[in-house]
């Protein structure tokens, strides 16, 4: 060091974990020879730091420590003093910082679990297992969030760690109040404390100066009398009742407002008192609104947490960012067991029991609920007890209960003769009324455990907890009567039915949904028939199961709007919808937007709805749900759906609205979006800044909106025709002929077939529906236009790879593709209609009657060229009809659509017999 310097280190008191908020501890460098020209080599960084942080150090604080480390007279203090106070006029109060943070380190550091007189205490650095948290909805039915059979975590759904509730998503967001919602016992609680603890052990969040914990529970118990801010502060945090700060504003704060759902207060935002001094008394209703609106603190950071019904009363628009904590994913359950159990084995043992239960399993999404089943089932581990294990909800709540009292040695000394009083069945009837009509589910959970006490079986186990119990045999029987009443009134929410199956699982009560099981089981399955209830008892199967719901196609149930409507919960938890040729509307658009597209807990990424009646009303609902921050679709396909400009703009629109939007292919060919909308979405793929690669316009145009765009207008081909055919009617009519003078007279040509075959006059490269009438032995088929025109099998309708076929008799059907033929067990009929879906790799015949369409077979395969119409003959006629106006409306089409799932007839043993085409098959299969 160069002599005449001296360093001087600025006060101890800033420790280094205050740096990131206050900049590096400067040094002062003072020349005794230029006197009162000091240099202030660190001035530039203390006057920033100071100005756009918070001031750390008191006049008093760095007076006295100057006054120690100078080398000379105190002349040269007074200049510096003179500069700190046109930067700070208040000092830095890092004494309180100190002080809080060795508070909040004291209360947060251990978590009790049990109930009073037993309660444990664990550290809540160990017990903490990370919570999955993604930015999500918070008017979810509570309920319903508990039973979602399929929590996964996607892709697109980026979740926030607890620690980074309040880091910006993007540069220059401004997140000044974060509103956290998640059902009961899901761990909004133990997130907050743990991102505290991390503050006052400053692991985490150092660029906040104070946090201030405000839990609900306690501020109802102040709501007699009226406090300033500043009082509250004092009341809650003893180390800051020696403060002297006086501006708040000046510190980088944080206020958590844990359980809003338990608030008493009844808050009002809109016509309060506004109020922003932190020292003037007022009631404790006025300050917390002032509080959460921003009036009071302005500058502070909001953490509210919340049950979801409760925070709908919070304006949005108060709120920055809005989170939902899910609790548990599969992999963070097995690590709260694991991480539960010193004993490895115990731990594989009881999550082993777990799993194989799919309620209880989905329950241990929630945390608390872990810890019961921990606590129930590590019981049971200890006392050998392989018996008598909870299945249900209700019998995993009664043994916590009984596993308490035997901990504590308490006797509750009550008549408890209310679950079993004469009257009891009405009691349940209210109870079941009431979680009805609650809007949100909050009484469902609730319900549950309640009509599951009815059972005898866990009467018998509270008999030792209870003094005096009245049994009565027919109590829960009664009840499961009623709540199954209930389900068969309810026609309109699928979501309420599904609860009170829940309801009956508790009753062990599952006539529903074993007759559910059995429509299942049976070769037929007779969904045409199928009541409410029992669409109602099919998702509560499904979702039970462990079936894979990752894809829900309708046409496996039952192609209707009013089905679909009462499916949406699996719709909710699939990742692929197939709906198209579904008779659907405008109104499937609106459930499927309210209740899918809008829902944090939605898995849908693919939603197909080509080919129903949308138009443009039903495109923009679904826009609704495309620019909502829950959607998370990828591939939307609207084929068909008579979409205009207007329909496109709307969509366009929304991609563009939605900052963060995933989706990335978009179907809608077969429209008319007009130049408008295909320049508009046009310009979003083009955007290197959205998700959107690719738009299909194909085959689009205002024809598209009108009657009978598919119908083919179908002609026979005369230069194709065997020289054994005669056409007539305009080439509308094909008929064997054997007359020799009349075949020698017909020339030949390379374009002619050998066989007693004839193509029509159009290659089909498209969507497209034909109908004919037949006559005799003959095959309806399809080919590639290289197909073979000699004698070997090449040339054979149905007897090779470019060539699919059905041969129709007075016996019945065949399928043939590749010299392969299975027989169809269906009746005939003398009118066929076929349909094309080229692109979709589907060929499909149908038997016309007046009433009717019914499918008779379907051929899958990836065509790869256009496909000409063709047919074979042994003797007989084809006529090939008139459509009228070119064709079929799409809602007299869009019932013939094939449906993947529909009855196969198994293939025939092998026939070493020659087919109507003179080839012996080789071997019969199912196409």
């Amino acid at each position: 060091m160069k002599k005449g310097f001296s360093t001087v280190p600025l006060p101890s008191v800033c420790s280094q974990r205050t740096d990131s908020v206050l900049g590096p501890t400067p040094t002062l460098i003072w020349n005794p020879d230029r006197g009162r020209a000091l240099k202030l080599r660190s001035k530039p960084i203390i006057t920033v730091k100071m100005k756009n942080t918070i001031s750390c150090f008191s006049r008093s604080t760095l007076t006295s420590h100057l006054e120690e480390c100078c080398i000379s007279g105190n002349w040269w203090r007074f200049d510096l003093l003179e500069e700190m106070e046109e930067v700070s006029p208040e000092k830095p109060d890092i004494t309180s910082q100190r002080n809080l943070k060795s508070e909040l380190k004291d209360q947060f550091t251990s978590v009790s679990e049990g109930i009073d007189g037993q309660k444990t205490s664990a550290l809540l650095n160990d017990v903490f297992t990370d919570l999955y948290i993604i930015e999500g909805d918070r008017a979810q039915n509570e309920a319903m969030h508990v039973q979602d059979a399929n929590f996964k975590t996607t892709n697109e759904e980026t979740s926030i760690k607890y620690c980074d509730i309040f880091k910006p998503a993007y540069n220059n967001q401004n997140i000044k109040t974060v509103l956290t919602v998640g059902v009961a016992g899901i761990g909004k609680t133990f997130a907050s404390m743990k991102y505290i603890l991390d503050w006052a052990e400053s692991k985490e969040t150092e660029n906040i100066f104070f946090i201030l914990p405000l839990p609900f529970r306690e501020l109802n118990l102040r709501a007699d009398k009226e406090h300033s801010l500043n009082d509250l502060i004092h009341q809650f945090f003893p180390a800051m009742r020696t403060s002297e700060i006086t501006d708040y504003d000046k510190y980088k704060i944080l206020i958590v407002l844990d359980g809003f759902d338990e608030c008493r207060l009844d808050l009002e935002f809109k016509n309060i008192n506004k109020m922003s001094d932190v020292t003037t008394p007022t009631s404790m209703k006025v300050l917390l609104s002032n509080l959460i609106l921003g009036n009071l603190l302005p500058e502070a950071q909001i953490w509210i947490t919340s049950r979801p019904a409760a925070s709908n009363n919070i304006p949005l628009e108060n709120i920055d960012r809005m989170t939902e904590v899910r609790g548990f994913n599969d992999e963070q359950k097995e690590k709260y067991f694991m991480k539960r159990f010193s004993d490895k084995k115990v731990a594989e043992k009881i999550l082993s029991y777990v799993k194989k239960s799919r309620i209880l399993y989905i329950m241990c999404h929630i945390p608390v609920f872990c810890f019961i089943t921990s606590k129930v089932l590590e019981d049971f581990v200890e006392r050998n007890q392989d018996y008598g294990l909870p299945k249900t909800l209700t019998d995993m709540y009664t043994h916590f209960l009984l596993l308490q009292r035997r901990q504590t040695k308490v006797k509750y000394n009550t008549d408890h003769s209310g679950a079993s009083d004469p009257t009891a069945s009405e009691f349940y009837k209210k109870a079941v009324d009431k979680a009805f009509a609650s809007e949100h589910g909050d009484w469902d959970m609730f319900l549950r455990f309640l009509v599951g006490l009815s059972l005898e079986s866990n009467q018998d186990l509270l008999q030792d907890l209870i003094d005096e119990t009245k049994k009565h045999k027919g109590t829960s029987k009664k009840a499961a009567e009623y709540i199954k009443k209930k389900i068969r009134e309810n026609n309109s929410d699928p979501d309420k039915n599904l609860n009170l199956f829940y309801c009956l699982n508790e009753l062990n009560d599952d006539t529903l949904v074993q007759e559910i099981k059995d429509y299942l089981n049976s070769e037929e399955k007779p969904f045409e028939t199928f009541s409410a209830s029992q669409w109602s008892a099919l998702t509560f199967v499904l979702l039970t199961s462990d079936e894979n719901l990752e894809v829900f196609d309708l046409k496996k149930y039952l192609k209707s709007e009013k089905v679909l409507l009462g499916l949406m919960p699996l719709v909710k938890v699939s990742k692929t919808t197939l709906l198209s040729w579904c008779e659907l509307s405008e109104e499937s658009c609106n459930g499927l937007t309210s209740s899918v597209l809008t829902k944090p807990s939605s898995n849908l990424t693919e939603l197909d709805m080509s080919h129903n009646d949308l138009l443009d009303a039903g495109v923009i609902r679904l826009s609704e749900g495309l620019k909502h921050v829950n959607c998370k679709l990828e591939t939307l396909k609207l084929a068909g759906c008579q979409v205009t400009e207007k329909g496109c703009i709307s969509l366009a629109e929304a991609i563009q609205s939605h900052i963060n939007s995933s989706l990335k292919h978009l179907d809608l060919s077969y429209n008319h979006p007009g130049d408008n909308g295909m320049r508009a979405l046009y310009a979003i793929v083009e955007d290197p800044t959205r998700k959107l690669e690719t738009v299909n316009f194909d085959y689009e145009g205002e024809h598209r909106l009108k009657p009978g765009w598919n119908g083919a207008d179908l002609m026979f081909d005369k230069n194709s025709a065997s020289r054994r055919l005669v056409l007539a009617e305009n080439n509308k009519r094909a008929e064997t002929d054997n007359d020799v003078k009349k075949l020698e007279m017909r020339n030949t040509s390379d374009e002619r077939f050998r066989w007693t075959q004839v193509f029509c006059d159009e290659g089909l490269q498209r969507l497209c529906y034909w109908e004919v009438e037949w006559k005799g032995v003959v095959g309806i088929a399809v080919a590639y236009k290289d197909v073979g025109r000699g004698w070997n099998r090449d040339g054979g309708l149905g007897c090779n790879d470019k060539s699919w076929s059905l041969l129709c008799s007075k016996t019945g059907y065949k399928a043939m593709h590749k010299n392969t033929k299975e027989e169809i067990k269906v009746p005939i009929c003398k009118k066929i209609g076929v349909f094309l879906d080229w692109e979709g790799g589907t060929l499909s015949y149908y038997n016309i009657t007046s009433e009717k369409r019914s499918l008779i077979h379907t051929f899958k395969s990836k065509f790869t060229a256009e496909l000409f119409p063709a047919f074979w003959f042994k003797k007989g006629s084809v006529t090939l009809c008139d459509l009228g106006l070119k064709g079929r409306t799409l809602s007299a089409l869009r019932d013939i659509k094939q449906s993947p799932l529909d009855p196969v007839v198994r293939p025939q043993q092998e026939e070493a017999v020659v087919d109507e085409c003179g080839l012996t098959p080789t071997t019969q299969v199912t196409s």
